[in-house]
């Protein structure tokens, strides 16, 4: 009886460890997994983030363009009725939306977008996204959240279908080196952030000049 035992016994600490070692090799697999869908999504909402950002660089520079053929200031953009009037320029210190109107561009080959100026007091001097994620859930930065219309296609319009990302784009003085402001010429700052896990951004800065500037 008593070898009986032993041998019993031996087998339920072999059970055991097998147990163990089976269910490190799950864990480790699991990780494995559970790494690569978060690099995975990360890359793929780096990607997004990219493009939405290129979209107000590509949008604002069509503006400029346009302007330039019908002969009228670099910096200006029409209203709702495609008129152009002397407040509605793109202006240092100011934060903007901007979108490509779909709706217009299915029904008219010219280029057509939406602009929207920020005059909310809480923007009116500096925006900057942070890394805490009670802004993000909170109204804080509601103004530059992110939907999916039917179509797919990324609007500021609210829809049932929100995304992670937020976008804004900001006007600001062009400086030399000798901090001299150039005249007739803007940077312009394209930023998108969201809240996955963690804070994440991706901005794109460029420059907007004058064709006609000497």
């Amino acid at each position: 009886m008593k070898k009986y035992s032993n041998i019993y016994a031996f087998t339920v600490m072999e059970i055991m460890i097998a147990i163990f070692i089976f269910t490190m090799w799950m864990a480790s697999i699991f990780m494995v997994l559970s790494s690569s869908i978060n690099i995975n999504n990360l890359n793929k909402n780096q990607i997004i983030a990219s493009n939405l950002a290129r979209e107000q660089i590509d949008i604002i520079r069509n503006i400029r363009d346009s302007n330039y053929k019908t002969y009228h200031k670099y910096n200006w953009f029409p209203n709702e009725d495609n008129n152009y009037e002397e407040d509605n320029f793109f202006d240092i210190g100011h934060y903007y939306k901007l979108e490509n109107n779909f709706e217009e561009r299915l029904a008219d080959t010219d280029f057509s977008f939406n602009v929207e100026i920020i005059n909310d007091i809480e923007f009116s001097e500096e925006l900057n996204f942070d890394s805490s994620k009670k802004d993000f859930k909170d109204w804080k930065y509601n103004d530059f959240k992110l939907f999916l219309d039917s179509e797919n296609h990324y609007t500021y319009e609210e829809t049932w279908t929100g995304t992670l990302f937020y976008r804004y784009l900001y006007i600001d003085e062009l400086e030399k080196s000798d901090e001299t402001v150039i005249e007739d010429a803007l940077k312009v700052i394209s930023k998108v952030a969201w809240y996955s896990n963690w804070y994440h951004e991706f901005e794109m800065t460029t420059i907007l000049t004058d064709f006609n500037r000497l």
